[in-house]
Order: C-alpha cells, then structure tokens, then sequence
C-alpha cells in the first residue's frame, strides 16, 4: 500500500514534520524516527485515515485498558470468545509494562494485519522487551506489517526487513496538512 508523503505545520508557521511517501508491504517494519517533539505520536494519528481500520491495531499512548476491568470486558467487546489474552480480573493492578504486552496480546486476538506502535519498548523491562520482540518477529513473520515509533533503534530486535522514517522539525510559513 502506498503511504503519500506528510507533512503537518501549526498555525503559527512552525512545521511539527514532514515524512516522505513510502510502502507498507506485508512482513515488513517501519520504523518512524524522532527527537522528543518531532511529531511521532502524530505521524502515526496522520497515518491511521490512510489505511484500513478493520486492518489495524492502534497501541498508543493512552491505556484502553482504564475502561476495562478485567479480559472478560475485552473479550466481550473484541466479539472473541477464543481468546488468547489469559484470564485478570483486575487489569488496573497490572503495570504499564504488563498493560503494554496485554495490548498487544489484544492485536493478535483481532488477527490485524497492521499494528502501529507509539513507542512499544517504554515501560517494559528486560523480560517484557524480549516477549515483545518475540511477538514482532512472529507477526513479521507471519506477513503482518508493523510501524513503530521511538527515539533509537532498539538493538535487541534482529530487524530484515526494515525502512526508516526520520521526522526533523523545520519552519514554515503556514499551517498546512497534507
């Protein structure tokens, strides 16, 4: 699918970024670089109108999982009755970590082909980042795509098929969203 180029400016002249245009290909990673500030999380929003949403799995920053008690309340929103999420009754006793892989745990319920990821790696210690990973490589794997956003490459994924999109903030002299 093709991806046309991006760009998203403030009213007041600033430009928050501009991205190229680019291929989402099955089995195949994206990954959208940028400073604090550079417009990742709203790259990824952008993004979102130009695919498919019953292709797409959403994990951003905000945490569903406050309106959800428990994975019975997932399972009966998502329509899954064979869920792979295991069985919590309190969802907010978990840790952002923890909420963080359950999340992703959702995404593969739904069988997406496309899972956007705002910054996956934030809040996961080692253990968490490895299933994580695990998790990535097996949706790659399996054709699905990923776009991801963070500041670095995470050097513990071994990545084969991947493309770089470095958001750089600049000037400008109007708002404009294209």
């Amino acid at each position: 699918m093709e991806i046309p180029a991006l760009s998203l400016r403030y009213f007041d002249s600033e430009m928050i970024f501009h991205a190229p245009a680019w291929k989402l290909l099955p089995g195949s990673a994206t990954h959208v670089l940028g400073r604090n500030g550079a417009g990742k999380t709203t790259y990824l929003k952008a993004l979102l109108q130009y695919l498919d949403s019953h292709e797409v799995c959403y994990i951003g920053h905000t945490h569903p999982f406050r309106f959800f008690r428990s994975t019975h309340d997932i399972r009966i929103l998502s329509g899954n009755r064979q869920s792979i999420l295991p069985d919590v009754e309190q969802l907010d006793r978990y840790s952002q970590g923890q909420q963080t892989i359950m999340r992703l745990l959702s995404c593969l319920d739904l069988n997406k082909a496309v899972w956007i990821l705002d910054e996956p790696w934030i809040n996961l210690d080692q253990d968490l980042s490895q299933e994580l990973n695990t998790h990535l490589q097996n949706h790659l794997m399996q054709e699905g795509a990923i776009v991801f956003t963070s500041h670095s490459m995470p050097a513990y994924i071994e990545w084969r098929n991947i493309q770089f999109i470095e958001l750089q903030q600049s000037i400008c002299d109007e708002f404009e969203f294209s």
